[in-house]
């Protein structure tokens, strides 16, 4: 299923962590939000509190689940998914890397993480890269600390200098000069923080292969312990 996004915000973040999440993006949006048990967060949440709140952006997302117990290779139990992501909308351009390269091997790990930072403001590469190296930042701040079997990746892109990649002419390009990039490190890291927390609080129960279970995160022993110490916000 797909979304188009109702309104632009300055910048979102997109999280792929090791986590059962709901089975489908309008689930996911109906599901709870860190902010909805109590988890005090600074800074202030698109419309939806999703990357979908970047202008243009579509989403796709589908989970496959099939079988339990025991690993037969080739056969599963399969636990995966995809999310596509079209900074322009389902007028831009995929490359099926699947097709293309079958036999890339899947690294197993545990604990990696994937964040996708989205935003309309007029950042050049060079800039995003910048923007991309503060996610870990966000991760620190939930207790990530990139342990060696941590597979993290993340990437950051703008929605914005439409134009930029046209095949003729000189197109004109806009950027925010580095002067007043800082505080979109500062949101970066922030929404990096509640993305984290947001998959955490939206996870569910789910049993893999070799009948691995992982268990959500009790929310009712989350806001208990959130009031024990005084942090349990409205």
């Amino acid at each position: 299923m797909w979304f188009k996004t109702p309104a632009p915000l300055l910048l979102v973040v997109l999280v792929v962590a090791g986590a059962a999440m709901p089975a489908s993006l309008a689930e996911a949006d109906q599901g709870p939000r860190a902010r909805d048990v109590g988890v005090p967060l600074e800074g202030k949440t698109g419309e939806l509190n999703a990357i979908t709140d970047v202008a243009g952006l579509e989403v796709g997302h589908t989970t496959l689940i099939s079988g339990s117990g025991e690993l037969k290779v080739g056969e599963g139990p399969v636990r995966t998914g995809v999310t596509a992501i079209l900074p322009r909308g389902r007028e831009g351009v995929l490359v099926p890397v699947g097709r293309e390269i079958p036999d890339h091997p899947a690294y197993q790990d545990l604990g990696s993480i994937i964040a996708v930072v989205a935003t309309d403001a007029p950042l050049l590469p060079h800039q995003l890269k910048r923007i991309a190296r503060r996610v870990s930042m966000g991760v620190a701040r939930t207790g990530g600390i990139a342990g060696n079997g941590s597979g993290d990746i993340f990437i950051a892109f703008s929605t914005a200098n439409p134009e930029a990649g046209l095949p003729r002419g000189l197109p004109r390009l806009e950027m925010l000069p580095n002067e007043r990039i800082t505080p979109f490190f500062e949101a970066t890291v922030m929404a990096v923080e509640e993305a984290i927390l947001n998959a955490l609080v939206a996870a569910e129960d789910m049993t893999g292969v070799n009948d691995r279970t992982v268990i959500a995160l009790p929310t009712d022993r989350l806001r208990e312990v959130l009031a024990k110490y005084g942090r349990l916000g409205r």
